[in-house]
């Protein structure tokens, strides 16, 4: 835990659960919809230059950038660096590693595909996971009260 937050100085975004902090809702939309609009503008325009495989290349780049980001030291997306939150593993709260990161991605594709619920269910699970979370063994927390070395 950061200083700030133990000498109870903290007043930012987040939200304490018996587990620990974990990123608000609003912190994680917003991160999304950046790193969705970075993918979306590369699928885009792969799409637009290639047609078809474009398509293929558009969602591989998903896959590629999201698991790369998620599993590296820092546990982050560009989004999420810019909103302040990062993704840990839920058990030791270490980075997430590749394997569940991928995981985590397949949750995060079944959250769409479920029109969105799986994301909503943050709101009522008592830890603020997703699907994505849960199937990937993560949760996602703010920097400040799990910092990078």
């Amino acid at each position: 835990m950061s200083d700030q937050w133990q000498q109870g100085l903290y007043t930012g975004p987040g939200k304490e659960t018996e587990h620990g902090w974990r990123a608000g809702f609003w912190s994680r939309v917003g991160a999304y919809l950046v790193d969705s609009l970075l993918v979306g503008a590369v699928a885009g325009v792969a799409q637009l230059e290639l047609k078809g495989v474009g398509i293929a290349i558009g969602f591989a780049f998903s896959i590629v950038y999201f698991v790369y980001c998620w599993a590296g030291r820092r546990g982050q997306t560009l989004g999420m660096a810019g909103l302040g939150i990062r993704v840990i593993d839920s058990t030791d709260g270490e980075e997430l590693g590749y394997e569940a990161a991928a995981l985590r991605w397949v949750g995060q594709f079944l959250c769409g595909l479920a029109l969105g619920l799986g994301f909503l269910w943050m709101l009522w699970d008592s830890n603020s996971r997703t699907w994505a979370d849960m199937i990937g063994g993560s949760v996602v927390v703010p920097v400040w009260a799990y910092p990078l070395d």
